[in-house]
Parts: structure tokens; sequence; C-alpha cells
């Protein structure tokens, strides 16, 4: 059961875009494409909470690159640099911050700090750190955000959502002879 309760738009004003940069992180080669991706999610996430200077998001559809967002001063103070190459990563020439970067990066930013407070699950956010052991009715939101040259739209839905109760399954291994 879904019951939307109403939709919000918010418009924001960007900051000057001159003054940030973005970079775009590329991890080592030569590992399997599902440690590439966990480390490209656990590098994004640590990025997002040792700086708070900083936005974050993989690069979509290539597991094995990070865009950064970041001030020019920020990035010319060189705590990125000393942080990716721990990981043994390369970090390209930073580039000018255009629409499509910025948004995912805000998307992905705005998820990974709102957790565990707030859980994606599909489209939803859904509050609480238990909800998926929670019976009852419970509050989601569905968002989404659009970067142009001169603003940001933040759209937010709210909804109330009850999950169907959790259910054990067990699963057997019998090995063949």
């Amino acid at each position: 059961m879904n019951v939307r309760q109403q939709q919000s738009l918010f418009f924001l004003t960007l900051p000057d875009l001159q003054k940030l940069c973005a970079v775009r992180v590329t991890l080592c080669d030569g590992v399997a494409d599902a440690e590439t991706r966990s480390t490209q999610m656990k590098m994004c996430r640590q990025l997002l909470f040792l700086h708070q200077d900083v936005l974050a998001s993989p690069v979509p559809g290539i597991f094995s690159q990070i865009w950064v967002v970041m001030a020019i001063p920020f990035y010319k103070a060189g705590k990125l640099n000393a942080y990716i190459e721990k990981y043994g990563a390369k970090v390209e020439a930073p580039q000018r911050v255009i629409p499509v970067i910025l948004q995912n990066c805000l998307s992905y930013s705005l998820v990974a700090r709102l957790a565990p407070a707030w859980n994606k699950t599909g489209h939803l956010l859904v509050q609480g750190r238990e909800f998926l052991s929670q019976m009852g009715k419970q509050n989601a939101v569905v968002f989404d955000i659009n970067v142009t040259e001169t603003q940001v739209c933040l759209s937010i839905e709210a909804y109330t959502i009850r999950l169907p109760p959790p259910e054990m399954i067990l699963l057997f291994y019998i090995p063949e002879f």
C-alpha cells in the first residue's frame, strides 16, 4: 500500500560554478568488476564522510571511475590527491563543473549523507534504520534533482507506505555425489 501525500518543488540558486572544479578519479586496472564496484562505492562514501567540502558520485555505467566536485582551493590544497593515492587510483586534471556532473554528485551525496536515517529501496527513501523489520505505516519520499546552469530544482514527493511482513526463507544445499 502506497499513499501519496503531496509533491513539493524547491528552487535553489547555484553557487558560482567558476569557483568549483570536477575531477574524474580512475581506480586501478586489473581488478574484477565486482571488486572494482565495491571499491568505487566505498571510496565515494569515504570521500563524502571524510571531507564535508566535496560531492562525489560513481560515474554512471563505469565501475572504475568516480566524479568528485569541490571548491578550487580545496583541490589546490592537495587533500584529495593524498587520499586517492592510498588506493592506487589516478586523478585526472580538474575541469569545469557541468550540470550533469553536479546533478549526479548532488543526488548520490544527498542519499549517502541521509543514511541510515533514510534508506534507499528502489525509487523510495524510507525513514528509519529498521524499516525492513517494522510493521505498519512508514514514511517514505521520492526525490529528484535537476540541475541547470543557473539553478537546482529539487522535487520531493511524500508517501506513506506499508511493507509486507518479512519472511524467513531457508535455503538448503545438498551436494551431489
